[in-house]
């Protein structure tokens, strides 16, 4: 297929809506809509507390920008958003939803996502990207995927770009659909769709244990990991009273070797290169701070580690090497078939009939017709 030039692409005039009037009127105009295209772009690079600052909408006809840093209620959207009769089209939806659901509460009714469409029929590249390239011949500049949304105005390109986010979406979705139809994969689909929809609203929470875990950590002396959880608690403490990310303050690598090698002076700093002379200026005090605190500070004790037993461990290992030949089989890749978490499930139940599979709670009535009898009998022959 031709290239199409950027510059020249015909796209509907792009409609902002950037007032509660506004947005009840856009829902008033589309709750007839079949189907909606939806994408929506945050902050999660430049913000402590991540929020979804645009909202892209697009129908067969004409694309909107929404912004909810401007508009003050945005309940009028999820009216459609829950309409059974409106299907919402994603690209990647897990992470969408889980982002709509945390900030405004919305639910969805009806999905229907592309990206997961595509990886059920087994492409390999599945990004929006390469798949407005392959159907469309255009090339998507994805210069703007790690900008800060956040800021004020957007600049022309940056709506332009958003645009075509979802501008594609509503023909990609009737590209994908008829494939999945006429390779009885729409069951399949409709399925994992559904299960994604009722993905749960992303929660920003810190996890006090956490340094524990940080790479490398487990290299460290007692002493040494007293003065990692200090650390690790003052860049929470320094990255929430700024309002920017975690890795803006501090990476985990460098608490990992601040700890390590606690030095005691900015000098030490300096001269070990532990921070470079931007950061030893920012927070070398209070680093040093910190580490002096974990100095003196109880040692810690390592949390329980909650792991599966070993019965567990090798049902799961069956499982998974069951799962990874029905995925070669199809040529997909394996979560398609089950997803991981689900097969912990499984192996932690041991169901030893169909409707105990049932009772798991974990598959939809088209995984357990397909892959049911499979499972049972990978658990339960030896």
């Amino acid at each position: 297929m031709a290239r199409l030039d950027m510059s020249k692409l015909a796209l509907p005039k792009l409609t902002q809506i950037q007032n509660t009037d506004a947005l009840r009127h856009l829902v008033s105009q589309l709750q007839n809509t079949k189907l909606i295209a939806i994408d929506v772009e945050s902050n999660g690079l430049f913000a402590y507390y991540e929020r979804v600052c645009l909202i892209q909408l697009s129908t067969s006809k004409n694309d909107y920008l929404l912004d909810p840093l401007k508009i003050k209620d945005m309940s009028p959207l999820g009216e459609l958003t829950a309409n059974p009769n409106i299907e919402f089209v994603f690209h990647a939806a897990e992470f969408d939803i889980a982002s709509l659901k945390r900030d405004f509460g919305f639910e969805f009714a009806l999905i229907f996502d592309t990206m997961m469409a595509a990886r059920i029929l087994g492409y390999q590249k599945f990004g929006l990207a390469p798949m407005i390239d392959q159907y469309f011949g255009v090339k998507l500049d994805k210069k703007y995927q790690k900008a800060n949304w956040g800021k004020r105005p957007l600049s022309a390109e940056q709506k332009h770009y958003a645009q075509l986010d979802t501008h594609f979406l509503p023909l990609l979705h009737d590209i994908l659909y008829e494939e999945l139809k006429q390779k009885n994969a729409l069951a399949e689909a409709c399925e994992i769709f559904d299960q994604l929809r009722k993905t749960r609203p992303t929660v920003h929470e810190f996890e006090p244990e956490g340094y524990w875990y940080l790479a490398d950590a487990n290299k460290l002396r007692p002493r040494q990991m007293a003065c990692l959880r200090e650390l690790y608690h003052w860049r929470e403490n320094i990255a929430r009273k700024r309002d920017i990310p975690r890795f803006k303050v501090l990476s985990d690598g460098a608490l990992v070797k601040l700890a390590k090698n606690r030095p005691t002076s900015l000098n030490e700093l300096k001269q070990k290169r532990l921070l470079s002379k931007k950061l030893v200026e920012r927070y070398g005090k209070s680093v040093l701070a910190a580490l002096d605190v974990g100095a003196k500070a109880e040692i810690p004790t390592r949390p329980k580690n909650h792991s599966y037993s070993r019965p567990t461990r090798h049902k799961y290992e069956k499982l998974k090497k069951w799962r990874k030949n029905r995925a070669d089989e199809r040529g997909v890749e394996s979560d398609i078939i089950v997803p991981g978490q689900v097969l912990w499930a499984i192996a932690q139940k041991a169901p030893k009939t169909l409707d105990e599979l049932e009772a798991v709670g974990e598959l939809g009535p088209w995984r357990i017709a397909e892959y049911g009898q499979e499972i049972l009998t990978v658990l339960n022959g030896e």
